[in-house]
């Protein structure tokens, strides 16, 4: 059971155990998804990167391949 009792702000990062490469990094604010998000591949490069407000995806999300080549782009308001 996850459990909020401290709020959590500003930025964080989820580094892979194994490989030491970062996995994840996102921002919040008072618990919600707010800021940049930015998902990796196992390479380092970016998979999928975007922003939140309140905990909702906004502007334009892109998302690329292993070789960091955009695959699509997705628009969010």
């Amino acid at each position: 059971m996850l459990s909020f009792s401290n709020n959590k702000n500003g930025r964080y990062r989820i580094v892979c155990k194994n490989s030491g490469n970062v996995v994840l990094e996102k921002n919040y604010s008072n618990n919600l998804l707010d800021g940049e998000y930015t998902y990796y591949w196992d390479n380092g490069k970016v998979r999928f990167s975007g922003m939140f407000l309140n905990n909702r995806r906004i502007g334009i999300w892109i998302n690329y391949d292993k070789n960091g080549e955009v695959i699509f782009k997705e628009r969010f308001v």
